[in-house]
């Protein structure tokens, strides 16, 4: 017997602005507030696939460290669905 079909879980998001600027002041200083607030969503609501369409990066010369900064998000929540999927404790 087939396992029974489930659906797929997509979160959406575009226009989510990674910045040293703007965004970062709307938040007390992380820009990547507004990706992290996705991220948590896609975790919430067992997402299998997350789609950040549109503008992401405010501009191509942001500090590196920054830029590791969402990276560095977008690992520790992929391990965590990781865990989840796999019913280990995190």
């Amino acid at each position: 017997m087939p396992p029974p079909a489930r659906d797929i879980v997509v979160v959406h998001s575009s226009d989510l602005p990674i910045d040293h600027d703007y965004t970062a002041r709307l938040h007390g200083g992380d820009g990547t507030a507004g990706l992290a607030c996705v991220l948590d969503a896609t975790r919430s609501a067992s997402a299998d696939v997350v789609i950040l369409a549109g503008d992401t990066f405010d501009h191509h010369r942001l500090p590196p460290a920054l830029i590791g900064r969402a990276a560095a998000l977008h690992r520790i929540r992929e391990t965590i669905l990781q865990k989840q999927r796999l019913s280990i404790p995190p």
